[in-house]
């Protein structure tokens, strides 16, 4: 993906003053992209809009809440650059009990990342959410 962050525009072809962003594996993002312990972004990141000809830019070091949700099934609420409030519902969780649970915001801000993480643990379901300064909208080129 190529991005002019100053003019707002992003492409999937190479042009004149646009800077080269590298594709990651979206279920690597958590271990290579988000400083889990800091909650802060490790490099500058961009993420598209599901669906939308519009991209999400966050810069490096910008304050990320991440919100890890375990569970036998995990069903989100939100989507990749929906605005939150704090206390809005943005998750439900099925337990091994079979109890169904409510996971809400801690904060508002703009979902930036939805994605299942496997280990030898088990599986987590992260939800990131940045805050509405830091994110910046880009637009696809036509």
């Amino acid at each position: 993906m190529y991005v002019d962050v100053k003019r707002r525009l992003f492409s999937s072809t190479p042009h004149d003053n646009f800077k080269r962003f590298v594709e990651l594996v979206y279920e690597r993002a958590p271990d290579l992209v988000f400083d889990l312990e800091k909650k802060t972004l490790l490099c500058n990141c961009i993420t598209l809009k599901h669906g939308h000809d519009e991209a999400l830019f966050i810069g490096r070091g910008s304050p990320i809440e991440i919100i890890e949700i375990k569970g036998s099934k995990t069903f989100p609420l939100v989507d990749v650059g929906s605005y939150v409030h704090r206390k809005d519902k943005i998750c439900y969780v099925v337990t091994r009990k079979q109890e169904v649970r409510v996971i809400k915001s801690p904060v508002d801000g703009i979902v930036f990342y939805i994605g299942e993480v496997f280990s030898e643990i088990g599986q987590a379901l992260y939800i990131i959410i940045v805050g509405e300064d830091n994110v910046i909208k880009l637009t696809r080129t036509p």
